[in-house]
């Protein structure tokens, strides 16, 4: 990602006139993009420098214009520009610059990195910059929606642009990120998302290895976000076949009067036995219309009745819809976190 606007040009940080200011870190370096040179202020991580303009972050965070006065009485200063620092990691830094500077981005509603979603909302979280915040979540909502209709939507909503760039670890990114703001709309569905497998899978995919912990390129590890999964699983897979699956216990509409429904009804179970759907599977979610209407709608042989098809269609949706509304209790999750 670059910046539009401003002149730019990397180089390393100079020595201010002797008996005027000290000189910043040798260890940080200015950013190859993030330093203007008529920018008047210097935002310093451990790694990184960026010289920004006061006035433009100042508008944008009232929190960043505290902090860029508090730095007049600095005694460090780098061109002449006093030092602010900042705590945050170079990158989140550099993704909450980016936004301030350039919201093309935005306008334009291109697919990102998850890595620059998140440091959108943690910045503008502390940061108090409300655009960058509300577009973080407006690109997590899109991707763990908080009803049922928008997540039977997602695929079809997306096309060919999602708005987060799918990466292996990103469901339990984005749970970590809900469970630490107490995001209850967002944090059972993404807990949803991560029982796509099986849990000793998803430690796997994660790379949660004694051997790898000190990695920090890897999701940190959270014992809490885990416990929910093993349990939530169990109790997704136990849903499934009570809930989602219950049109397959043979019961017909009470409006039947076709006899051979009874026979679709069998056969709907016999294929459901073949195609794997009572295996051991935690997608209590999945749409299964396909199945009906290839067992007993009109692409089968063994035609039901409408009365029946339409039964068998709403017991497998308001199935779904309670499993959806049980999300919360299923993976253990408190009114408060």
């Amino acid at each position: 990602m670059s910046v539009a606007s401003g002149t730019r040009k990397r180089k390393r940080v100079a020595e201010d006139t002797p008996g005027q200011t000290k000189q910043a870190g040798q260890s940080a370096l200015p950013h190859a993009d993030l330093w203007y040179e008529d920018g008047n202020i210097i935002l310093a991580t451990d790694a990184t420098l960026f010289k920004v303009h006061r006035s433009i972050i100042s508008r944008q965070s009232g929190v960043l214009k505290t902090i860029t006065l508090l730095s007049e009485q600095a005694t460090q200063s780098v061109e002449g520009c006093p030092i602010a620092r900042l705590p945050e990691d170079s990158d989140d830094v550099a993704q909450m610059l980016y936004g301030i500077y350039d919201n093309r981005i935005f306008m334009q509603n291109k697919p990102v990195s998850f890595t620059a979603v998140s440091a959108w909302f943690w910045m503008g979280t502390k940061y108090d910059i409300d655009y960058l915040r509300d577009e973080a979540l407006s690109r997590i909502l899109a991707c763990y929606p908080d009803t049922l209709d928008c997540y039977d939507q997602i695929e079809e909503s997306w096309s060919s642009r999602p708005p987060i760039v799918w990466t292996p670890s990103q469901d339990y990114d984005v749970a970590l990120l809900a469970q630490a703001h107490s995001l209850l709309n967002i944090l059972p569905v993404a807990l949803y998302e991560c029982c796509a497998g099986r849990p000793e899978e998803l430690t796997i995919r994660l790379s949660f290895d004694a051997l790898h912990t000190t990695d920090p390129s890897l999701p940190s590890f959270d014992p809490k976000i885990l416990q929910r999964l093993f349990v939530g699983r169990a109790e997704l897979v136990r849903q499934r076949m009570s809930e989602s699956l219950c049109f397959l216990d043979g019961e017909r509409s009470p409006r039947c009067r076709q006899s051979s429904c009874r026979l679709v009804s069998g056969y709907m179970v016999s294929l459901s036995h073949k195609a794997g759907v009572f295996t051991d599977n935690a997608r209590t979610l999945d749409d299964q219309n396909d199945l009906i209407d290839v067992t007993c709608g009109a692409q089968s042989n063994l035609q039901a009745c409408a009365d029946c098809v339409n039964f068998f269609k709403k017991r497998h949706q308001d199935g779904r819809q309670k499993v959806w509304d049980n999300l919360r209790t299923i993976f253990r999750i408190p009114e408060e976190l």
